[in-house]
């Protein structure tokens, strides 16, 4: 019985406690993070924004003039997408008292076999509805083919606008 009261005196005496004390407060705090992200559909043309096919020989008038990677399009998209092709109106522009329509203008996906005739549909140059292209960044090149022959009257203005649309839908 001494030991116990000379230890619990010492211990006093140097400040010992044997209290134990809990913990106040919150030691692990968690926090709520939100993301939003909006949907990217962007589509620019890079390169052939301008493009100019001269007719200046018979040999020209005879093959037409192939002009590969013509257009250069870059897309970002964070879902599925496609790209249409479309011409703005039926017919060249210009001085020409003869039309010119806009399926003289050919086109095709750079690497591809077959050119199509271009018109005011928006027709799938990359991918369609049932079949779209995963989300992502990149380049897409068009080859352009353009054979009017001699059915339409020499001009030195004739004027198409050719439309590029990504899309999901």
């Amino acid at each position: 019985m001494k030991k116990t009261l000379l230890l619990s005196a010492l211990m006093l005496a140097l400040g010992i406690s044997t209290k134990v004390c809990a913990q106040i407060g919150t030691p692990t705090p968690t926090a709520t993070m939100a993301v939003q992200i909006s949907q990217v559909l962007d589509l620019k043309v890079t390169t052939g924004t301008a493009l100019t096919f001269n007719f200046n020989s018979i040999a020209l008038l005879d093959a037409g003039i192939t002009q590969t990677s013509a257009a250069t399009l870059t897309y970002r998209s964070n879902q599925p997408w496609y790209i249409n092709i479309a011409a703005n109106s039926a017919n060249f522009s210009g001085s020409s008292t003869t039309l010119m329509p806009a399926s003289v203008i050919n086109y095709r996906l750079t690497g591809g076999s077959t050119f199509t005739p271009l018109s005011t549909t928006a027709t799938s140059l990359t991918g369609s509805t049932s079949s779209k292209n995963a989300r992502g960044t990149g380049t897409v090149a068009v080859d352009f083919l353009l054979n009017p022959g001699y059915v339409y009257a020499p001009a030195t203005d004739y004027s198409m606008t050719v439309t590029y649309t990504i899309t999901t839908l």
